[in-house]
C-alpha cells in the first residue's frame, strides 16, 4: 500500500481501532510503533499537517483494494488447481450446512 503512503501495519491498527475500540489511539499508536491514521475524502495533501497524524485517501484505498481483488480473482483464472481446491472447499461448506437440522417446538 505504499502507493497511498500507508503501511499494512498502520492500516491494521486503524482497522482495529475503528472496529474494536471506537477510537484511533491503539496501544501501538500510543507507543509510537505505528503512526495514527486519519481517513479523508479527496487529496490528503491539501489539508494542513497535524503532528503525529498520517492521512490517507479513502477513495485511493478503495482503488488499491479493487486492484488486489482483481489480482486475486485472476489467480483463480490462471491456476486450475487453485480453482478446483476453492470449489471443493465451497462444496464441502455448503454440503455441511445442508446437513444442519433445526428443530422447533
Amino acid at each position: 500500500m505504499a502507493s497511498i503512503g500507508i503501511s499494512e501495519d498502520e492500516l491494521w491498527e486503524f482497522r482495529n481501532s475503528v472496529v474494536h475500540m471506537s477510537n484511533l489511539s491503539s496501544r501501538k499508536v500510543l507507543s509510537g510503533k505505528v503512526d495514527r491514521l486519519e481517513m479523508c475524502i479527496g487529496d490528503p495533501k491539501i489539508l494542513p499537517p497535524r503532528n503525529g497524524v498520517k492521512r490517507f485517501s479513502f477513495t485511493e484505498l478503495l482503488h488499491v483494494i479493487a486492484d488486489g481483488v482483481a489480482l486475486w480473482a485472476q489467480s483463480y483464472d490462471t491456476d486450475t488447481e487453485k480453482r478446483m481446491t476453492f470449489v471443493e472447499r465451497y462444496d464441502l461448506s455448503i454440503s455441511d450446512s445442508r446437513m444442519l437440522t433445526v428443530r422447533t417446538h
